[in-house]
């Protein structure tokens, strides 16, 4: 079966990487390859946006139970793995914007600079996947409902609510920096704490708008001290704690049928570093997820327009996997040219000197 050759392939990937990194000499001069370089999260993030789609897969295959290669209980971490590759954004996302930010000579030119950046993306990614939707797998939907999900940054038949969520976290950085550059990792924890609190017990949304939203708060952490963390992590006694710890917080969340509010936030944020400092132990780069994770935002937004249309379709399981990696590599491709191109021309613009 298709999908079982895919995740061997990924799984075999991860190892080869781990062997090459653990016997290749290093130099920790270098940024993109030293704790937390470039090489590393950019093939983190490509990794993540996998075992995203992966997740997806399995919310429309239920009979996967049955195929996958160790059956249930590959399905259950399979599935599991779209929250949890969710929180490893979120951390990567936390991490990055807080270097970056921390640089910024002004605030509100770097919030446009992310925000535009993220709605460009969003506006080339909606046209084709809605034509696709309306044309191709003739969803049920009128024109205004197509105009009433761009405004409201939805996709048919999807909330999009890790995009929306990732702009309110660069909302609450940049706010943050503007109170107390400082401390400016102690204040989104409180406001991103505070969202999940109202988003849970005064909205009442579901688990998956609140419960990483500490990550984000995590990977700040990690920007703000990261000398001290590279320190605090020599050594692999530690660095294998590191490990059983995030094996005892995938538990919790596997156990948590409740939903509990303190068990999941924490959980999660412990998890993400757990995965992020592993992998940058083990793993760094790998080229083939390097190249993913570059276009993951686009990734992720055409995989999850088009993974409902697709896997509903009257085909053999085979072929719907065929068809969606066809259609998700080469929209993600053509959107990501477009809309970098947009986003250069549109910043060149408006910040000319």
């Amino acid at each position: 079966m298709l999908l079982n050759i895919l995740v061997l392939l990924i799984i075999g990937a991860v190892l080869i990487s781990t062997v090459k990194n653990l016997f290749t000499h290093r130099d920790a001069n270098d940024n993109s390859i030293g704790f937390l370089g470039k090489d590393s999260t950019v093939a983190l993030r490509g990794f993540a946006i996998i075992m995203i789609a992966f997740s997806h897969i399995c919310q429309y295959e239920k009979l996967l139970k049955e195929i996958l290669i160790g059956g249930g209980i590959t399905y259950t971490v399979l599935f599991s793995c779209g929250a949890i590759g969710v929180s490893v954004f979120f951390l990567l996302s936390g991490y990055g914007c807080y270097l970056s930010i921390q640089k910024a000579e002004k605030i509100g030119k770097w919030l446009f600079k992310h925000i535009n950046k993220m709605l460009i993306h969003f506006i080339v990614v909606f046209i084709p996947v809605a034509c696709i939707m309306a044309f191709v797998f003739r969803f049920d939907l009128e024109p205004v409902d197509y105009l009433i999900n761009f405004v409201t940054l939805r996709l048919p038949g999807s909330t999009v609510w890790y995009f929306k969520i990732q702009i309110l976290l660069y909302i609450i950085l940049a706010i943050s920096i503007c109170i107390s550059k400082k401390s400016a990792w102690l204040i989104v924890a409180a406001l991103s704490l505070g969202y999940a609190l109202i988003a849970d017990f005064a909205i009442g949304l579901s688990d998956y708008w609140w419960k990483t939203s500490l990550c984000f708060t995590a990977g700040c952490f990690v920007a703000k001290y990261k000398d001290n963390v590279e320190k605090i992590l020599k050594g692999n006694i530690r660095n294998l704690t590191f490990s059983v710890v995030g094996c005892l917080a995938y538990c919790v969340i596997l156990k948590d049928s409740h939903y509990n509010f303190i068990l999941q936030i924490s959980a999660y944020m412990l998890l993400a570093l757990s995965i992020t400092m592993v992998w940058d132990w083990f793993v760094k780069g790998n080229i083939a997820f390097q190249r993913i994770g570059k276009y993951s935002l686009d990734i992720y937004l055409v995989h999850i327009g088009l993974v409902e249309g697709i896997f509903l379709m009257n085909l053999k399981f085979n072929r719907k996997i065929t068809v969606f990696i066809i259609a998700v590599a080469i929209i993600t491709v053509l959107c990501h040219q477009i809309s970098e191109y947009i986003s250069k021309k549109v910043q060149n613009c408006l910040f000319m000197k």
